[in-house]
């Protein structure tokens, strides 16, 4: 019974997200969308000391119903914090659902700051974008319990996300990785931006500081590739 009442909770988060999101409030519906995967864990947490059956089905079925709610959420909060200009939040919120551990490493050193010397130089110049790169880290884990199965259409447009993400942040060769990924599972949007990756990605040789002011790099092709990231 708590199951589904966490269940409930976070359906009732989940329809504050979408009316967050449908008036322009993308922060507030990333946050909604979070808060709704959280009690979609506790839900599952509770769900593990339940009856082998619950409302008809078994302990198994309804794990794989909770984590396919829970990476929906996730994925629509992605989607906000991409429009919202957050890539880096968007990369690790998709790799929660896919869970292949890529993750968002800042390259910014702090020395920095004191390299002109000159505390009193008022004079305006933009600020130095972060410089971000994604890595991917293999780990083995023993004794882990097994995470039920998210289907290939979920993770295909959690690699499709992904994607978008990552060329946010100047990774093409991440990008490709991933649009690939997602193509390959069959996302037919995937296929066509991985196609444009493929062919005028490779045209694209010199980055420029992006003026997006999403610690990225940019230049005209990055720019039209990200246009419709919706």
């Amino acid at each position: 019974v708590q199951s589904n009442e966490l269940r409930t909770s976070a359906s009732d988060k989940r329809a504050l997200a979408k009316t967050h999101h449908d008036s322009g409030n993308l922060k507030d519906a990333a946050i909604a969308f979070r808060e709704a995967a959280v009690l979609l864990d506790e839900a599952m947490e509770a769900l593990s000391q339940s009856s082998s059956i619950i409302d008809g089905n078994t302990k198994e079925e309804e794990e794989g119903n909770i984590a396919v709610e829970r990476a929906t959420c996730r994925l629509h909060e992605a989607l906000c914090l991409l429009k919202d200009g957050k890539p880096g939040d968007c990369v690790e919120a998709c790799t929660d659902v896919l869970d292949d551990d890529v993750t968002v490493v800042s390259l910014d050193n702090e020395s920095d700051k004191n390299d002109s010397g000159d505390d009193d130089d008022t004079s305006e110049q933009p600020r130095k974008a972060a410089v971000v790169k994604i890595i991917s880290a293999t780990t083995t884990t023993t004794g882990a319990a097994k995470k039920p199965a998210i289907p290939a259409q979920i993770r295909a447009r959690a690699h499709h996300r992904r994607a978008k993400a990552r060329l946010a942040l100047g990774d093409l060769d991440g990008a490709l990785e991933d649009a690939r990924s997602a193509a390959f599972m069959g996302d037919r949007n995937a296929v066509q931006f991985y196609g444009r990756l493929m062919r005028e990605g490779s045209a694209s040789a010199e980055l420029s500081p992006s003026p997006m002011g999403m610690g990225a790099w940019s230049n005209p092709f990055l720019d039209g590739m990200l246009g419709g990231m919706g």
